[in-house]
């Protein structure tokens, strides 16, 4: 109620108290009038006060539909807020949200429809009356929003929307569709992150994210295939798995990421694995920065080419390797152009055409060739034109002079369009196989020669063999209890002869094997000159008179000044070769005369024997120091011999670096020389020295231990050393010659045989070496191998001789440790 109406009010009620008061004075036509006047702003009022009350419900309706509008666009944002709905529960849950929202909600019926799929509310029917706004995104309208009204209406009817509600649709309808553009950016984000997830989960590739500090913030899941357990790496230093050689490197370009500086790194480097060994590794540093450029992380992807670094070194090797092949192959690879031009040769190549490293690029083949070689070049190159390979001979012409023969192999290669190209060429020095193949031929010529004599050197041994054996079987016979003395001595003495023929052909045979082998050594005696040429006069007595030469006058050439020189040499190989000599020239010498001496030059002796005999031929003087080789068959059947003396005397002056040769002519007679070169002479020997050491020596009263275990040698030495009045201790093996030694501590002399049973000589003679230091032991050996001497002497033994032997000597020997009568 208004001011004016309540004044009026108050108006009128003085008025009644006054009337009241003083009722014959009241003035009831003013009160009358004023009761109308209030009646008519009453009426007034109560006309403004509808309106507003009009007005209320009508504001109070209009702001109740406006709650149920801003309430359907809450509640479809709070469906959009749920990130776990799907599109379609959005769209179901929209649907829900219309019917509510408009004036009439038990009229209202809604649809969606969008990408041609279509959601309905449960009533939905299609009318006349129906409200529709679009569904947009980015890429245009998507589908719509449909409402419809279902009560039927005069057709002439407006219809029964608002105009608010309309609004509210369209409204709706943005909303929605922001919904729908949010959600499929959160769908597309989602399935990105999925796959970047999916990505990161199962890559191969090691992924981490490091703070610039260096600290790891993430390391994907493939840190486990070096052993890692890839949340255990978050916040540890990243730097502390790179290897100690590539760390100053990543930390610089750390620095300069840092400084803004560099914003990618790409880049090889070397991971720790958990079992020590580090993987190489190739990979990017990324910086990534916030809007102000400030470094907030460094994001790394690195692949492990771990395998593909050993494939690289494998074919590096293998590259280094054929490399090394051809650089080092002995024969010679060249690559040559079509007019067989050089471009490319290996060392072999260059050395076999005897250039300098280099010398043969740019060269051709023909300027080492003479005209037959080019002849056959030039046919070769028309062959590797028309795509065929072979291989030839040619003799190279090298810039020295020197030719050398060579087998060219050519093959020739071709471009994709079939047109010769180069050809590749294999060069391999044949130039010594051709001189095998010559001395082949020669030697082909020799086994022909060879097998030409095989027949007469067969009849030779049979006759030089079977002879001697034949004296000694019938002598033998015919030695009888009745036969006089004087011939059974005659016969003793030929048995004896033949068989010292025989024994000498068979150590010829011995000897010359073992030096053939290489197993011969040599001793380093001292002896004096004219006790060796004492030597050779008893073998030369023997000689004539096996040859029945005893009328043979002999010289011997041996100066006073000479007589007492000691020389240093390996004293029984030089009296063999000797004994070789003279042999040869007593028997080759009827009449006539046979010197042998020694001539010293500048300290170089050489010894010599010369003969009046039948001489050699000058084109037979090369053959007959080759083995079974003699002058001719005539003369080996007159003169006998299986060839081998000259060839023992060669083998032996090479063993003492020494040589042996002959100057002779047919019918003159020969001189042979043996020269020992660097052989030592002292001339300065002491008396005691110079006390001869020939003849048999006293034994009476010696104790001597033979050690003998086959009786027929030990009678040998027995009857021998009895004579001469010695004691004799027999032992059948080892360790009955220990015992006896140990209980004659006084003996003089043990003779030890090496192969014994029980117990063997070597071992025996360490075992009495033991507790008898003094005692002579002379070691007798059937083996007579090279190093028989020097294993008895390592064993403790003084001396050694090889069975058979003769008396003398044994008594040379036991001269040398006793004193002679």
């Amino acid at each position: 109620m208004n001011k004016k109406v309540l004044n009026r009010l108050d108006h009128i009620e003085q008025l009644i108290i006054s009337h009241k008061s003083n009722p014959e004075d009241a003035d009831w036509e003013e009160l009358e009038e004023e009761v109308g006047k209030l009646r008519k702003d009453l009426k007034t009022e109560q006309g403004k006060t509808k309106t507003q009350t009009d007005n209320r419900n009508k504001l109070l309706n209009d702001l109740k539909e406006r709650y149920k509008e801003l309430n359907c666009l809450y509640k479809l944002s709070c469906v959009a807020i749920d990130s776990e709905l799907s599109m379609q529960e959005i769209f179901q849950e929209a649907l829900k949200l219309i019917p509510e929202s408009w004036q009439f909600p038990e009229h209202t019926a809604a649809r969606i429809t969008y990408n041609d799929q279509e959601f309905q509310t449960g009533n939905f029917e299609k009318t006349q009356w129906v409200q529709s706004a679009n569904i947009e995104n980015g890429r245009g309208r998507m589908g719509s929003i449909e409402v419809y009204y279902l009560e039927k209406k005069p057709t002439a009817d407006e219809g029964p929307f608002l105009k608010e509600e309309r609004d509210l649709l369209n409204t709706f309808a943005a909303l929605l569709s922001d919904i729908i553009k949010r959600k499929e950016t959160e769908n597309h984000l989602k399935a990105s992150e999925h796959r970047a997830s999916l990505i990161t989960e199962n890559t191969s590739s090691l992924i981490s994210l490091i703070d610039p500090g260096g600290s790891v913030d993430y390391a994907s899941p493939s840190h486990k295939n070096l052993g890692y357990n890839p949340d255990k790496l978050i916040n540890t230093p990243g730097f502390n798995l790179i290897h100690p050689d590539d760390k100053p490197q990543l930390s610089s370009k750390l620095e300069k990421a840092n400084a803004g500086k560099l914003d990618h790194i790409n880049i090889e480097f070397k991971i720790l694995n958990t079992d020590g060994s580090y993987h190489y590794m190739e990979g990017t540093f990324d910086a990534i920065r916030n809007p102000e450029g400030k470094l907030e992380s460094i994001i790394m992807v690195a692949d492990d080419i771990t395998s593909r670094k050993k494939v690289e070194e494998a074919l590096r090797e293998s590259e280094q390797k054929y490399r090394d092949l051809v650089e080092d192959l002995g024969e010679g690879i060249v690559i040559m152009d079509k007019n067989f031009n050089i471009n490319f040769a290996n060392p072999a190549a260059e050395s076999i055409m005897g250039v300098e490293r280099g010398g043969l690029t740019n060269r051709s083949v023909r300027q080492f060739t003479n005209a037959t070689s080019q002849r056959k070049i030039e046919a070769e190159i028309t062959k590797r034109a028309h795509g065929k390979k072979s291989s030839y001979e040619i003799e190279l012409v090298r810039p020295d002079g020197a030719t050398r023969w060579v087998q060219l192999t050519a093959v020739p290669k071709f471009d994709q369009q079939g047109n010769f190209q180069y050809s590749m060429g294999i060069i391999r020095d044949i130039t010594q196989n051709k001189i095998y193949y010559e001395e082949l031929v020669a030697a082909k010529e020799m086994a022909e020669e060879s097998d030409r004599l095989k027949s007469a050197f067969l009849a030779i041994m049979s006759h030089e063999l079977r002879t001697p054996l034949n004296a000694i079987i019938g002598f033998s016979n015919l030695i009888e209890n009745e036969l006089p003395v004087e011939e059974s001595k005659e016969y003793l003495q030929i048995i004896n002869r033949e068989g010292h023929h025989l024994l000498e052909i068979i150590e010829s045979m011995f000897d010359i094997s073992i030096l053939e082998t290489k197993e011969a050594t040599l001793n380093n005696d001292r002896f004096i000159l004219k006790d060796f040429f004492n030597l050779l006069d008893t073998e030369i007595t023997s000689i004539k008179s096996a040859h029945g030469k005893d009328h043979l006058e002999i010289n011997k050439h041996l100066p006073e000044s000479y007589e007492e020189v000691e020389l240093n040499a390996d004293e029984s190989k030089l009296k063999r070769a000797m004994h070789v000599l003279l042999d040869n020239a007593v028997k080759f010498t009827s009449e006539g005369h046979v010197e042998y001496g020694i001539t010293i030059n500048d300290q170089q002796p050489v010894f010599y024997v010369s003969d009046t005999g039948i001489g050699i031929p000058k084109d037979q003087q090369a053959i007959i120091f080759k083995k079974f080789r003699m002058v001719d068959e005539s003369h080996t059947r007159q003169y006998g011999g299986v060839g081998l003396g000259l060839a023992l005397c060669n083998k032996i002056a090479d063993l003492l670096r020494g040589k042996v040769w002959v100057k002779s002519e047919e019918g003159a007679g020969a001189t042979f020389k043996f020269a020992l070169p660097n052989t030592s002479l002292k001339t300065e020997v002491k008396m005691e020295e110079k006390e001869s050491k020939s003849g048999n020596p006293n034994l009476t009263g010696k104790q001597i231990i033979i050690a003998e275990d086959e009786e027929t040698n030990f009678e040998f030495l027995n009857i021998m050393l009895r004579k001469l009045g010695a004691t004799i201790y027999r032992a059948y093996n080892g360790k009955e010659a220990i015992k006896l030694a140990s209980e004659n501590k006084d003996i003089d002399l043990i003779i030890m045989d090496i192969k014994m049973p029980v117990m063997n000589g070597y071992t025996a003679t360490q075992k009495i070496r033991e507790f008898n230091k003094e005692a002579p032991i002379i070691a007798v050996t059937a083996y007579a191998m090279a190093g028989d001497d020097i294993k008895a002497k390592e064993a403790g033994c003084d001396d050694h001789l090889s069975k058979p032997f003769r008396k003398e000597k044994l008594m040379r020997m036991i001269n040398k440790y006793m004193r002679a009568v």
